[in-house]
């Protein structure tokens, strides 16, 4: 189908724009001569500028269609990531950081809900790999960047050529993508749910959130903990992230068929303990093998809890909710919950790198994978 390929796209050109950008903090780090903690605040202003625009991005999908949303998302991705490049100054860096984060919201807000309107259309279940094709796009912009990083190629020169790619993509997703009129959906219906009806959203936003705070952890701070403890070069210490990557595209490329044959709380409950105790092992052994490992486990282990929150917000919107919460909507509120994970993560982990060592900070997100396992009962069918 035309339009499953088309939500491919959109989900690899997020997760590419995140990949790209990360790899190079180790970078922006020296450049502006700032601490751990110091970096963990300024990488909050990407995730606030996500959550500031949640709320806002689910109305306005809502309104006007994913499809046109994504279309729009993936300009304005392409905008702000050339704008971010110019790293004229510090304030220009924070600021550019927030328009990312804004613009990623919307695009992601409306490849969700188009992702969960494809299932609806077509009674397939699809969320898992659609997100394994923004684990593809995290890997693929995890290695270019860092091969631009190794070459010394300027940012702006990096960033540019992706935005131009975008603009390049977006004739070809209007054309493929589902009509606009699919999934629009009254205001009043889509945002004005009783309070105590939508408490179903929030408890799968909780654990979502703690997969965030985990996938967060591994974006921003893999590539940091090998150049600053162990000296790694700067190809080398986007090694974590890379398999990271891979490994969460091999836990989504296979999350559907297994949560088809067992059930999404089993797949989130050993996912979460596989992703706890392998992070602990691989800070214990340490340097790149072990940092690597423990990234590895942990990509494999969080992989499907994204997905299955989302796809859960979008079934519930639609059956249980059908005519009181639109699925964009309800993606909005779940997604606002769980990427409060990439907030509180960063200076969490930040602050505590400063006190403790950056590498035994990273045990926090080891604990709440384990918790994450704790809480799978949320997601049962």
């Amino acid at each position: 189908m035309r339009a499953k390929r088309a939500v491919h796209l959109s989900f690899i050109v997020n997760g590419f724009a995140w990949g790209s950008y990360i790899v190079r903090i180790p970078d922006v780090k020296q450049q502006f001569e700032i601490t751990n903690s110091q970096l963990g605040l300024t990488l909050l202003a990407g995730t606030v500028g996500v959550l500031l625009a949640m709320k806002p991005s689910g109305t306005i999908v809502a309104k006007y269609g994913s499809s046109q949303c994504v279309i729009v998302g993936t300009a304005l991705l392409g905008i702000t990531l050339f704008l971010l490049g110019f790293l004229l100054n510090y304030t220009w860096l924070v600021c550019s950081l927030f328009a990312l984060g804004a613009c990623a919201a919307l695009h992601d807000i409306a490849m969700n809900t188009h992702g969960s309107t494809l299932e609806k259309v077509t009674g397939q279940s699809m969320m898992n790999g659609f997100h394994a094709r923004f684990s593809i796009g995290g890997f693929l912009g995890a290695a270019y960047g860092g091969a631009c990083s190794q070459f010394h190629i300027r940012p702006l020169i990096q960033l540019g050529l992706v935005a131009f790619i975008y603009f390049m993509m977006i004739p070809w997703l209007r054309k493929n993508l589902l009509p606009t009129d699919i999934d629009k959906h009254d205001k009043s219906i889509s945002t004005e749910e009783p309070r105590e009806r939508a408490h179903i959203f929030y408890a799968l936003g909780l654990l979502g959130f703690l997969a965030s705070v985990c996938e967060g952890a591994a974006s921003d701070w893999g590539a940091v903990l090998l150049r600053d403890t162990w000296n790694a070069a700067p190809f080398v210490s986007s090694i974590p992230y890379i398999v990271f990557s891979i490994t969460m595209l091999t836990g989504r490329l296979y999350g559907d068929r297994i949560t088809k044959k067992f059930s999404r709380e089993w797949i989130v409950r050993w996912g979460g303990a596989i992703a706890g105790a392998g992070l602990i092992v691989g800070l214990l052994i340490g340097g790149t093998i072990g940092v690597s490992l423990g990234w590895a486990v942990l990509g494999l282990g969080v992989s499907v809890a994204i997905p299955s929150v989302f796809s859960a917000a979008g079934q519930i919107a639609s059956t249980r909710f059908a005519g009181h919460v639109s699925p964009a909507a309800a993606v909005a509120v779940v997604g606002g919950v769980s990427y409060a994970g990439f907030l509180v993560g960063p200076p969490l982990i930040g602050f505590l790198a400063d006190i403790v060592s950056l590498r035994w900070a990273m045990i926090v997100p080891a604990l709440l994978a384990l918790a994450m396992s704790a809480s799978s009962k949320i997601v049962a069918d």
